[in-house]
């Protein structure tokens, strides 16, 4: 079991959701490229899944975190920076 709190509240996150979580804070502050996060999150398991996926999925993650430390970086992927 996982459990993740922002601001002293608890967030419903999928599983997928805590890994990308997860994966982007083990490398806060390191532009991840969309093929990392793709293996990484996705292909460990097996599974395929289309660029759009991770997309839709980081939405979310951005949507219940709130916050604006995950950035897009055009045509290359995600970075975690959080905010001193």
């Amino acid at each position: 079991t996982f459990r993740v709190f922002r601001g002293g509240q608890e967030l419903d996150l999928s599983m997928t959701e805590f890994r990308l979580l997860q994966y982007f804070l083990e490398n806060k502050n390191q532009a991840l490229l969309k093929e990392q996060i793709l293996q990484r999150i996705w292909d460990a398991d097996g599974n395929f899944v289309e660029e759009n996926t991770l997309s839709v999925n980081i939405s979310r993650l951005r949507k219940k975190l709130g916050g604006n430390d995950m950035r897009t970086i055009q045509g290359i992927g995600y970075l975690w920076a959080e905010h001193t």
